[in-house]
């Protein structure tokens, strides 16, 4: 490279900057395309548990690729101090530095709750049967959260203590708009503390908590907000609509969430895990000893 040539490429990158807003979202097509297609050839398979772990294992692949190493992925159990335990998970997303297992054998593993930052439900599917059985898992998994009532969560550390509860389905029984339905029909009677957080139907579009009828930007608007809305594909008016930025929007809120979890987290205290079980007999014990004496 001469002088000249230097110059002008030297004030080109002081001066310029090479947009390219079509990047990430030409890169996630194919992406979802290769899920898609993934799905198709999984199809094939005559056996449905084999048919699901495939497509579970093809998404999984996507995030351990994708979500910074100090999250760690597992399946398994969660259980909090009083060994209350959630339905099994697909996909646990655990903060990495304070990760501890006290139950594993072959693939029964049980992390203490304070490990996890979120959970993802991946459906081959998603119909009235599987949804029901999402909400009840999701619930099994939140409540561990909230020893005090459903006011308190784990910390003090406001909404981004909250476990984040995430469903990928490759496929929906309806279309968007009745699969939003659907999930709030069932979820109206689960307090907003106990529900899944987004849902992401593969080449549909994604499912989220709204705010007067409006998503809020971020991880916190998966928090709170009133009752489910949907939003299919997404474009400008000269930017041709695509399935890519939902798809982002729903990978980019578990990443946020996993990060700001992350870096609020306090060191947790498992001796709890021996005590409280010990103070709870003890008072259980008590009580009955009074109510004794009393008659």
């Amino acid at each position: 490279m001469n002088q000249i040539e230097f110059n002008k490429k030297l004030e080109d990158l002081k001066n310029s900057s090479a947009i390219d807003i079509s990047f990430l979202t030409s890169w996630y097509e194919e992406t979802i395309e290769q899920l898609s297609s993934l799905s198709e050839q999984c199809s094939q398979i005559s056996h449905p548990r084999y048919r699901g772990d495939s497509r579970e294992d093809a998404f999984i692949s996507l995030l351990k690729d994708i979500l910074p190493s100090s999250v760690e992925i597992s399946n398994g159990f969660v259980m909090n101090e009083y060994s209350t335990k959630s339905y099994e998970q697909d996909c646990l997303l655990l903060n990495k530095e304070f990760t501890a297992t006290f139950v594993k054998i072959n693939k029964a593993v049980y992390y203490p709750i304070e490990s996890v930052l979120g959970s993802v439900e991946i459906k081959s599917k998603l119909n009235l049967s599987e949804l029901r059985k999402t909400v009840l898992n999701c619930i099994s998994l939140k409540k561990l959260s909230f020893q005090h009532g459903l006011s308190e969560g784990r910390s003090e550390s406001g909404e981004h203590s909250e476990i984040g509860y995430f469903i990928f389905a490759y496929d929906s029984t309806w279309n968007l708009e009745s699969t939003c339905k659907k999930l709030n029909d069932l979820l109206k009677d689960v307090p907003p503390s106990l529900r899944p957080n987004m849902v992401y139907v593969l080449k549909k579009g994604f499912l989220l908590p709204s705010s007067n009828g409006a998503f809020r930007i971020g991880p916190q608007g998966m928090f709170g907000g009133e009752s489910f809305s949907f939003q299919e594909k997404m474009g400008t008016k000269n930017i041709p609509k695509s399935d890519a930025p939902p798809f982002l929007w729903f990978l980019s809120n578990m990443i946020d969430h996993c990060m700001s979890s992350i870096s609020t987290a306090k060191v947790p205290w498992y001796g709890k895990y021996i005590f409280s079980p010990l103070a709870l007999q003890s008072n259980a014990e008590k009580q009955m000893e009074d109510s004794s004496k009393k008659n």
